[in-house]
């Protein structure tokens, strides 16, 4: 049975100018690695400054936005690392995938059933379901749509 842990993750504001900075020395490098002119002064620091930059690419895609009473179950490798619930520009290891869960409040309105009583005279009923998430690595790995699974039990 999972549990949910809650973890941090970097802030996006504070990775921004890091990431930014780090194109711009992945940039110089390879800038440098050329004499004026086309030839080339060093072979292996063209080489260096592009494997740089494709990682620096790479990361670049580690930003995502969490909306207030959102959170983030975070995989990495489909293994399960945590919860975040830090609302606002975050940034995570780019190998890391988000799935995002909303803890609002949802409404589910029942069908309206008509069942007999003891008599035989018809009844008519209908309920309203209210629910919100509570443990969000229950309600990603334990069903398979915890939406449906709410509709589903709430009709039972």
């Amino acid at each position: 049975m999972s549990k949910e842990r809650i973890v941090g993750t970097a802030g996006g504001w504070m990775m921004l100018p890091v990431l930014i900075l780090v194109g711009i020395a992945c940039g110089y490098t390879i800038f440098a690695s050329f004499e004026v002119g086309p030839h080339l002064r060093s072979p292996w620091q063209l080489l260096l400054g592009i494997l740089a930059t494709c990682i620096w690419g790479a990361l670049c895609f580690g930003f995502f936005t969490l909306q207030p009473n959102v959170s983030a179950v975070l995989l990495l490798f489909g293994a399960y690392r945590g919860t975040t619930k830090d609302r606002g520009f975050r940034w995570v290891n780019p190998l890391v995938s988000v799935k995002k869960v909303s803890l609002r409040a949802h409404n589910l309105n029942g069908q309206k059933l008509k069942v007999n009583d003891k008599r035989g005279n018809p009844i008519e009923f209908a309920a309203v379901v209210v629910w919100k998430v509570v443990d969000t690595a229950e309600a990603v790995f334990m069903v398979d749509d915890f939406k449906h699974y709410v509709h589903v039990q709430s009709e039972a």
